[in-house]
């Protein structure tokens, strides 16, 4: 399970808008980014260097970043810039007190006076003003802007909270354009999925005010991908999951003692977890290319900022990607190894195999590529039609012909013929409808 020989990037030395996979991530050392970049991130989310207070931290005093954008450059990364956070502007920024009123409680707690429209109108001019000034300066380079963190976490959950995003919104998106006409709109960037906010929220910018809409799935219940996808279709916008990721197990973390050498099975644990993260990590990538139909997706995080043998076990530390040497985690291999599989593909939708299987595919080219897996119960094995070849989670080809199904994700691919067609995506659902089920190894 933890052997993997990871595909290299295909598109190593130049920026690939289409790929799927990317990671919040600082941009401060080059080293990290190309570390990145080999793995298949092709994007990374940076959430600190366009904050409001970082940006104007005087009022018409501008700070920017140019040094860190141009890291990014080098490396052939993508990036997104997040503008502003919700709590940041009352803490740091003395000179916006006449404007907007600080907190009156504990985290999230706000005064409605807030939104008050004398207050409301002169914050917003100001806020417009540094959104212009800091889309403006980076537009050569950053062409991809998301608005807010959570904001349904900090205005709350239901339509109140969505209209007051809304005004946000639809301010926002309005500066950036003035300063850059190609630019691309994120919106929501939602601490979970609530419809009403996000319905709110559009009715008061409009729809035409994003571009793309995101949301911060870290559970795998099955049912908030599928509803994330049916208000993406009532919009015809596209989505990004741009924060998620559960925290992988470090490999100084796990260093054993004398005592867990002791305990009978304590290999088998750790790599048990090892793996139980990967396939957390994994599914839910793949169900928000699937289930949810969006089409980005950014762990949280690969920051680099404490990933060393003197701070293991540290929270930030415990979110990275990687290593103190650089070396990937073992969820991460397996985020690099899904990616290569979907990257360049196109989901057309879920394939009804057997009612203990999920199972989703993809067109590919003049090919098809796909994944699948089993429920919590039993392992199913499959008897599988020549054509088709499988994979494990971590990219190992499995070359029996029977495969065991467990809860852990298989990947098929079928490589057809572009002169007959008969890599489609229907010759492909073809081909699976030929696998045998059974119960049992």
């Amino acid at each position: 399970m933890v052997y993997s020989v990871v595909p290299p990037n295909l598109h190593l030395n130049s920026k690939y808008p289409e790929g799927t996979l990317g990671t919040d991530a600082h941009l401060h050392d080059p080293k990290a980014l190309a570390i990145l970049k080999r793995a298949n991130f092709n994007w990374v989310l940076e959430k600190q260097i366009v904050r409001w207070s970082t940006v104007e931290p005087e009022q018409d005093q501008y700070q920017f970043f140019d040094k860190l954008i141009k890291n990014a450059d080098d490396a052939n990364i993508l990036l997104m810039l997040q503008m502003f956070n919700m709590r940041s502007y009352y803490r740091h920024q003395p000179w916006m007190q006449p404007y907007v009123l600080p907190f009156t409680g504990g985290r999230g707690v706000r005064d409605p006076g807030i939104w008050r429209e004398d207050k409301q109108d002169e914050f917003f001019k100001h806020w417009a003003d540094y959104v212009f000034a800091t889309v403006d300066h980076y537009k050569d380079s950053v062409k991809h802007w998301e608005v807010f963190n959570e904001p349904n976490s900090e205005l709350g959950e239901k339509a109140q909270g969505g209209e007051h995003y809304g005004h946000v919104l639809k301010v926002t998106a309005e500066a950036i354009r003035r300063a850059d006409p190609q630019a691309k709109v994120i919106g929501m960037a939602g601490g979970g999925f609530n419809r009403e906010f996000y319905d709110a929220a559009m009715k008061v910018a409009g729809a035409d005010a994003v571009d793309i809409l995101s949301v911060h799935f870290y559970g795998n219940d099955e049912k908030p991908f599928r509803e994330y996808a049916d208000m993406l279709a009532t919009y015809q916008k596209p989505g990004w999951n741009t924060e998620t990721g559960p925290t992988c197990n470090s490999f100084f973390t796990t260093l054993p003692g004398f005592a867990a050498l002791q305990q009978q099975g304590y290999r088998q644990r750790e790599l048990q977890d090892l793996h139980t993260y990967t396939k957390h990590s994994v599914k839910n990538y793949l169900q928000s290319l699937s289930l949810g139909q969006m089409e980005r997706w950014f762990h949280y995080f690969a920051r680099f900022t404490n990933s060393s043998p003197s701070q293991p076990t540290a929270w930030v530390g415990g979110k990275e990607l990687t290593e103190y040497d650089g070396s990937l985690r073992v969820n991460g291999v397996g985020l690099t190894i899904a990616s290569h599989f979907l990257d360049g593909a196109k989901y057309h939708g879920p394939v009804a195999l057997d009612e203990r299987l999920e199972a989703h595919i993809f067109q590919k080219g003049d090919a098809f590529v796909g994944f699948l897996w089993g429920g919590a119960g039993p392992a199913l094995t499959l008897t599988a039609p020549k054509g088709l070849t499988f994979y494990d989670v971590m990219g190992n080809r499995i070359e029996d012909e029977s495969l065991q199904v467990t809860d852990s994700p298989i990947y098929f691919t079928f490589e057809g013929d572009s002169k007959s067609g008969e890599g489609d995506s229907k010759s492909g659902r073809a081909l699976l409808n030929g696998l045998k089920v059974t119960t049992g190894m």
